[in-house]
């Protein structure tokens, strides 16, 4: 059914949730390589400025094996020292490795913490699970750039090599420091050469990965219809809820037609409920309105409060149109309403305020 296929992009929700699970688009390559070229280049300067240092370590622990006095504790003295001073010389190569991979992982990932990772998932353990894995698209494109990086490797190895065979030739006339210049130098032209071609390999992966993990990512019309419905709420009951919220505003609207002064209809359409106080309104205002059946309503409870219903066929429409429910009257409207409210307070044997605040 076209409604099972995963056509649709993921939902913000869908990628938060397999970020939590650890799903990221992410190239194990990518970190390798980053790391593998920042520890090549750090042990390129490194060369250069701690040659000193570790020829010096070199002659004095090859140079003192006859004065050693072999026992526990001197190999363990010895053992030490040579650890500490390597480490002296060293530390620069662990940070930056370290710095390189936690940069990889930031570029392609970002800050990511998933607990649920770690959590023992009894499908990672089913074997036809994995025979499957093992035939998937992802297996043979892993397959693929092993492949492919072998090769290039070799090539890069062989090319380099041929190229640098005439200073291979003269290796026997060298003495050992010039013989072990000229391998390093040809051994840091290949691991270059070779890291920055597996970088572009690696590069290539990650935007494989970014398109694999879209793919993986996206839903079916009905799980975007669950997911919506999730967020937003089941539509039936923002429904029920709607028409709750309706009937509490009713009921309180009810609530204010006995305390009316007057209530104008169309004369059976609409029903408008006015109320004035002087000491505490500007103008009068709309204190509840309806039509059809709600009309009549209000008009029932208005002659059970004793409240008067005036017929005003152009004045109820205005004020039912122009006005809402809790709204004062506007200013094209106050003269008519001003007269219908004096007739009320006369016929009730009330001061008429409206007229004289008018």
């Amino acid at each position: 059914m076209a409604s099972q296929e995963r056509t649709e992009t993921a939902t913000p929700r869908r990628r938060q949730d397999a970020r939590e699970r650890g799903q990221v688009a992410r190239s194990s390559d990518v970190n390798a390589i980053i790391v593998f070229l920042t520890v090549l280049v750090v042990l390129r300067i490194l060369t250069s400025r701690e040659y000193d240092t570790v020829a010096t370590l070199c002659v004095h622990y090859w140079g003192a094996l006859d004065e050693i006095r072999v026992s526990p504790d001197s190999i363990m003295a010895y053992a030490i020292t040579a650890i500490a001073q390597s480490a002296l010389v060293l530390w620069p190569v662990v940070v930056a490795a370290a710095a390189a991979a936690l940069a990889a992982n930031l570029l392609q990932v970002g800050f990511l913490c998933a607990p649920k990772v770690i959590r023992l998932d009894a499908s990672r353990l089913n074997p036809v699970n994995g025979f499957k894995r093992l035939f998937s698209l992802r297996a043979c494109v892993e397959l693929l750039k092993a492949l492919l990086k072998i090769a290039v490797v070799a090539y890069i190895g062989y090319s380099t090599l041929w190229g640098s065979r005439h200073l291979l030739f003269v290796l026997p006339e060298q003495t050992v420091a010039g013989v072990m210049l000229i391998i390093g130098d040809i051994a840091y032209r290949i691991c270059l050469k070779a890291g920055l071609a597996l970088l572009v390999l690696a590069l290539a992966d990650y935007g494989f990965q970014r398109w694999q993990h879209e793919k993986d990512l996206r839903m079916t019309r009905q799980e975007l219809r669950d997911e919506y419905k999730r967020q937003e709420g089941d539509p039936l009951l923002k429904q029920r809820i709607r028409q709750r919220q309706r009937e509490l505003a009713r009921r309180r609207m009810m609530a204010e037609v006995p305390k009316a002064d007057v209530v104008i209809t169309n004369p059976t359409h609409l029903a408008v409920a006015l109320r004035y106080d002087p000491a505490h309104m500007d103008a009068p205002c709309v204190v509840a309105k309806g039509e059809r059946a709600l009309a009549e309503r209000i008009r029932e409870i208005a002659r059970e409060a004793g409240v008067p219903v005036i017929e005003n066929r152009e004045l109820a429409q205005s004020l039912f149109r122009l006005v809402p429910v809790g709204g004062v009257i506007p200013s094209q409207l106050f003269e008519a309403v001003a007269q219908i409210l004096a007739y009320v307070y006369r016929i009730r044997g009330k001061t008429p305020a409206f007229s004289s605040a008018a």
